[in-house]
């Protein structure tokens, strides 16, 4: 029978632990090794942290205990051991069984590297070796143990933990449907123009990531800002690398520096394939203007942030596109057609209000201006030749008109008296 302990267990729970603890003798380090192996009052400050044993009852007495214990946004399975005489039996499996079948979060479980016979039971109930950079990271965010213990020590995951941090989820034929080098090209071309930096910057700073903190990016394209949070967040953080696009993914796998604690997932925004309050920050950088019900995926942005948490989101508003020479007209023209052909052109003067749609708290709207000052840059920036033809094809010009606009606009720039600019909208709001 497999039951809950209670306070008066506390007494069989201390003699079992250090019972089954002699399987270890002489596999661990000889510094870690203590007699006894637990104390009364390490046991007694393991329950007031939150670990809660079950235990497997035989003739009436405790012959295997295992421990739970909720840390964050997982579940660690803690002090897991059965008496010598019980060994063997399958004790051990059947209580594993019991508590993983009441665990809602990803799970995690930390042994001594040198148990291998511990190793190979828990991957024979599905649990999976994790690597040392890993184990390093997340014994420190989630265990309180000596510094000894983490280098001799390794960390398996179960199955849960593996869909959010290790397995790609399903996707869409996006990347047969677009051409991801055009797309490379562009971005590069634009991300280290002074106004994109600027504004890149300011959504950096108000996400403020902190040593050890998991973020999302969601949208992560190239990878440049993933490499930007990555050093924000350090060894011990972890940052998530969502985009819709596969080709986009592994684009930002090629820029990462050597060891960064990035994880890419292929997914979409609007189904976010993570637990809620998950997340200690999470940005968003031009991506909801691409997708329709942008409302849904700002409310899945909300949703898998955890308390105190914040949502940051950089969107354009293209109604507020302009060209201020050689024809203003023809600038406005062109922001219509661009808001008209982007699926949701108009988003960004609309995301705070979705935030607090959202839940979010304390939402913020900071306007940014994009501009160019000259033709090449507008082109590289806001690909202004396109929108001409675009607008052209939509009947909004005339092809000549077109072609002279153009014209005059080369003039224009070289003469220095081209502007265009677009408002940008940094959104954000911190989760209550």
């Amino acid at each position: 029978m497999i039951r809950p302990c209670s306070a008066a267990d506390f007494d069989q729970i201390h003699a079992v632990i250090n019972d089954g603890a002699e399987a270890y003798r002489g596999l661990i380090p000889a510094d870690r090794w203590h007699e006894p192996y637990m104390t009364r009052d390490e046991l007694a400050v393991e329950i007031a942290r939150g670990v809660r044993f079950s235990a497997f009852v035989a003739d009436g007495e405790l012959s295997g205990v295992m421990g739970v214990q909720d840390v964050e946004d997982v579940t660690l399975i803690r002090h897991a051991y059965v008496r010598t005489t019980h060994q063997g039996r399958g004790v051990g499996g059947q209580l594993l069984g019991h508590l993983m079948a009441g665990c809602h979060r990803p799970v995690l479980v930390g042994t001594w590297a040198a148990a291998t016979w511990a190793i190979r039971f828990y991957e024979h109930h599905g649990f999976r070796l994790l690597s040392a950079d890993d184990r390093t990271r997340l014994l420190h965010r989630y265990w309180s143990i000596p510094e000894r213990q983490v280098e001799t020590s390794v960390v398996l995951a179960d199955q849960r933990w593996l869909d959010v941090y290790e397995v790609p989820c399903q996707f869409s034929d996006v990347d047969h449907s677009s051409d991801p080098d055009a797309l490379t090209a562009y971005l590069d071309g634009v991300a280290e123009l002074p106004t994109v930096l600027a504004y890149k910057a300011a959504v950096l700073d108000i996400l403020d990531p902190n040593r050890g903190d998991r973020v999302l990016d969601v949208g992560c394209g190239l990878g440049d800002d993933v490499v930007q949070l990555a050093r924000r967040v350090g060894p011990a953080g972890r940052v998530i690398a969502l985009d819709y696009s596969r080709a986009m993914v592994e684009r930002t796998s090629d820029r990462l520096e050597p060891g960064s604690p990035v994880s890419g997932v292929v997914g979409d925004a609007r189904r976010l394939p993570f637990p809620d309050r998950l997340f200690d920050g999470c940005r968003s950088d031009k991506v909801l203007q691409h997708i329709d019900s942008p409302a849904r995926a700002v409310t899945e942005m909300a949703r898998v942030i955890r308390e105190g948490g914040r949502v940051v989101i950089a969107e354009p508003d293209w109604r507020t596109f302009t060209v201020t020479a050689p024809v203003p007209e023809v600038g406005a023209v062109l922001g219509r057609y661009a808001c008209d052909s982007i699926a949701a052109g108009w988003i960004g003067s609309a995301v705070g209000e979705l935030l607090e749609e959202a839940g979010m708290d304390e939402v913020n709207v900071v306007r940014h201006r994009l501009v160019a000052e000259d033709l090449p840059t507008a082109d590289r920036l806001f690909r202004v030749r396109d929108f001409v033809e675009g607008a052209g094809r939509e009947g909004l010009m005339t092809p000549d008109q077109g072609l002279a606009w153009i014209e005059a606009a080369a003039a224009a720039s070289e003469a220095g008296a081209f502007t265009a600019h677009l408002g940008l909208f940094v959104s954000s709001g911190v989760r209550g």
